[in-house]
């Protein structure tokens, strides 16, 4: 009897583990999905992934007092979570990445590139949604054409492609013409690759439809 009973309180820590692997799986999921301009992050945001050690030399080095180190760190922690082969740690930095970016911001807010890097962050702990669109809104309404981050502000809005209301789609289309100005070949890798050349092919003049022609014969990047 007493073997049964240690049986059963086996098999009752095992269901517990798997309960709770599930459940934190399930609330890493935004983070483990691949969305439109991911293979742009690591270029827009100028990160190198830091070991833990080297993360906290920073730490103790900048002691975080500034906005722009707030920012920084925020920067850091989300090239993290982006690396990370850990789903549940990917989501715990994506936390922390949050907390420093909207801290760094709500000091020194006149910074598109991070509030682009914080509707990212929104993005992926969460999923689509309103806190991630409108901090996309707030960068690009700060810099339009800011030529480092069209292409993946093209990338974030198809992101949240069910939830853009027209006013959206018009900066969609803005974000569009900008990048084939400033980076086509990004600009038509993305929508190629995300099935979207359509609503790059709506802003061209007959002129550039044949330079989008010749793009599209060679092979993605």
């Amino acid at each position: 009897m007493a073997r049964m009973l240690r049986l059963y309180q086996y098999c009752g820590t095992l269901v517990l583990a798997l309960v709770t692997a599930v459940a934190g799986l399930a609330a890493a999921w935004p983070a483990l999905v691949r969305l439109p301009g991911d293979e742009l992050v690591p270029s827009v945001l100028r990160f190198q992934p830091l070991s833990p050690a080297e993360i906290e030399r920073f730490e103790t080095s900048r002691r975080l007092g500034s906005a722009s180190d707030q920012k920084q760190m925020g920067r850091l922690r989300l090239g993290q979570a982006l690396v990370t082969s850990d789903p549940v740690l990917a989501v715990h930095l994506l936390d922390e990445a949050i907390g420093r970016l909207e801290q760094g911001l709500s000091a020194a807010p006149a910074d598109t590139a991070a509030w682009a890097a914080l509707a990212f962050a929104r993005l992926r702990r969460s999923g689509p949604g309103d806190a991630s669109l409108s901090a996309l809104r707030l960068s690009i309404s700060m810099a339009p054409a800011e030529a480092t981050l069209v292409v993946w502000r093209v990338g974030l809005l198809l992101a949240h492609e069910s939830l853009l209301g027209a006013d959206d789609r018009q900066l969609l289309a803005q974000q569009i013409r900008a990048g084939w100005i400033f980076a086509p070949v990004q600009l038509v890798a993305l929508l190629r690759q995300h099935g979207h050349l359509s609503l790059l092919h709506d802003q061209l003049t007959p002129p550039d439809l044949g330079q989008l022609a010749r793009l599209l014969a060679t092979p993605l990047p």
